[in-house]
């Protein structure tokens, strides 16, 4: 086990973890940069239920290069052969070794990116907290997902369903409504994807 952060959650409960998990957060590495390592880094706008959620999603992915944000460039951010280089395409068994590589790292992060899934199909409350957390922390790759668990609790439902989601009023007048339906009329369902 390498070197350890501890994080105090907004709500006292303290959390000790590895540096490179608590280091997926660009907030806690600056933190933890200005000499706080030693101390207890305090997270008062994340209580313990989600940040306990949010170093999961930190464990999984803490040896892990960014898959989401940049995922054109996976093969060569996970194969260190995959750049190009003479060592990687000097020999056709060399060459063959490194496709082999490269579809392992494929593999892999086709697997870590089915987990990603899974973790973000929770109730839109926790989405919402997970959003929170993820923009308060900067972890770029939770909000990604979190994004995407909240785009994949909306997807397909029409407006009056979303407004029910999320609890809103429709405050379009019977007019405007009319006026919008007119303005898409040229989509056969302007509310289906």
């Amino acid at each position: 086990m390498g070197k350890t952060i501890k994080l105090i959650s907004g709500d006292g409960e303290m959390f000790e973890v590895e540096e490179a998990v608590a280091f997926q957060s660009n907030i806690i590495k600056s933190l933890a940069d200005e000499d706080n390592a030693d101390d207890c880094i305090p997270l008062p706008r994340v209580d313990s239920q989600i940040l306990s959620k949010v170093l999961e999603f930190c464990r999984k992915h803490a040896n892990s290069p960014s898959v989401h944000t940049k995922f054109a460039a996976i093969p060569s951010e996970l194969c260190p052969k995959h750049d190009g280089s003479a060592a990687g395409a000097s020999s056709s068994e060399s060459s063959s070794a490194h496709s082999e590589t490269c579809r392992a790292c494929y593999d892999a992060v086709m697997k870590l990116v089915q987990w990603d899934l899974e973790f973000v199909k929770v109730d839109l409350d926790l989405i919402h907290h997970l959003l929170k957390a993820a923009n308060y922390l900067d972890i770029e790759d939770l909000m990604f997902m979190a994004v995407e668990g909240a785009a994949n609790a909306i997807r397909g439902n029409n407006p009056e369903e979303i407004r029910k989601l999320f609890d809103l009023e429709n405050d379009f007048t019977p007019e405007e409504e009319k006026e919008i339906l007119k303005e898409y009329s040229w989509l056969d369902d302007p509310f289906e994807p």
